[in-house]
């Protein structure tokens, strides 16, 4: 079985599975194709250029050969996964009707009305509608992609779920003497950091101890600040730039909450996945995309409706829980369910099956089927 992965560029959220995938299968066997260089802002933010860093990687953006043998895998590979590559490369595989999986997070963050606007109808046409009958299924990396697809034309019966599966790290030992929240991100209005103060705001306002570290920059860092300042929180609540995703890691272990606050523009946010195998208790806006996947509400975090009320009442929920057996719960969520290893060897089999001309048998976790 030959495996072929093109997306943008290689990073730490795909490196994981890419070397558990290339276990599974073998030297030669597995490739990453890459079209673009790492972006100046990931750059900024901490994150590596692993293009040229692994020998299975093609960097096809760099010369015409790269590009060639980019072109080779697409029309030889048993199986592609597609996160973003040309339409050239889409039509191979489409008209040769190879097994394909289309790697996506949720089409409409900005409402389903987009559908009827006649470019993007007809690009979704095209891209989805056309090839529903096709040797083509989706890997949603969102819990509201198989929805968008399916608005399309797309057979609910061929969408799975899917994710980001981030490094894992061991299990941490945490202290809950108290509260340790942290929040990391860009500051852009749909990642709402803002309710990041509000829950600092509403632990004021019941005497409860503890620090939050909010991590990041952007848009609305001057008005985090001067809503941290006016409401006189900088004894308690630290604001901090951009860290690089190990030194991120490093602050997660140190936590006890995190604080994933996120709207539908989001269409997965790894965050989450790293904030629970470091054990943290999480607290998650239901509409980003891999909340529903990840977590059971009271089980192994809370959610909320992104609303400020229901934001309070998870947080009351949070000061009531036994967050020792939550931390525990959100650890094991991860490294038993949705860890690269776990992808990787679901992946393996779904497409054994698929390619035997059967139906996929994986029941839980990525591959399962999108209820």
């Amino acid at each position: 079985m030959t495996i072929t992965f093109f997306a943008n560029f290689m990073n730490h959220h795909q490196l994981p599975l890419s070397l558990e995938l290339i276990k599974l299968l073998g030297d030669g066997n597995y490739h990453f194709v890459a079209f673009e260089q790492i972006h100046a802002e990931r750059s900024k933010m901490g994150y590596e250029d692993m293009n040229a860093k692994y020998p299975f990687i093609i960097r096809a953006y760099a010369s015409d050969e790269e590009w060639q043998k980019a072109l080779d895998l697409c029309r030889t590979s048993d199986i592609t996964i597609i996160g973003n590559a040309p339409a050239e490369f889409r039509d191979i595989r489409y008209n040769s009707n190879k097994l394909t999986y289309l790697y996506r997070e949720r089409l409409f963050k900005n409402g389903t009305w987009h559908r009827f606007y006649p470019p993007t109808a007809l690009k979704l046409y095209k891209d989805y509608t056309k090839v529903r009958n096709r040797n083509v299924y989706l890997l949603a990396a969102s819990a509201y992609a198989s929805f968008d697809l399916q608005l399309c034309g797309f057979k609910k019966e061929k969408c799975f779920k899917w994710g980001y599966f981030p490094e894992l790290l061991p299990q941490v030992k945490k202290n809950f003497d108290k509260l340790r929240i942290m929040w990391c991100g860009r500051m852009l209005w749909w990642k709402h950091p803002e309710d990041a103060v509000e829950v600092a705001l509403y632990l004021r306002s019941k005497k409860i101890l503890f620090e939050m570290l909010i991590i990041g920059d952007g848009e609305k860092k001057e008005f985090i600040t001067k809503m941290v300042h006016e409401n006189n929180l900088e004894d308690s609540v630290f604001l901090y730039n951009f860290m690089s995703p190990s030194d991120i890691r490093n602050v997660m272990n140190e936590s006890n909450v995190y604080l994933f606050t996120s709207g539908k523009q989001e269409g997965w946010g790894v965050v989450l996945t790293e904030a629970m195998n470091s054990s943290c208790v999480v607290i998650a806006n239901k509409n980003a995309g891999s909340t529903p996947f990840l977590v059971d509400n009271n089980s192994n975090g809370f959610i909320y409706d992104g609303t400020i009320s229901s934001l309070h009442t998870a947080v009351d929920a949070l000061l009531k829980c036994d967050m020792e057996a939550l931390s525990t719960s959100a650890y094991y969520t991860i490294v038993n369910t949705w860890a690269p290893n776990v992808a990787a060897e679901n992946l393996v089999v779904t497409s054994r099956h698929l390619l035997e001309g059967g139906k996929n048998h994986v029941l839980n976790g990525p591959c399962s089927l999108v209820e």
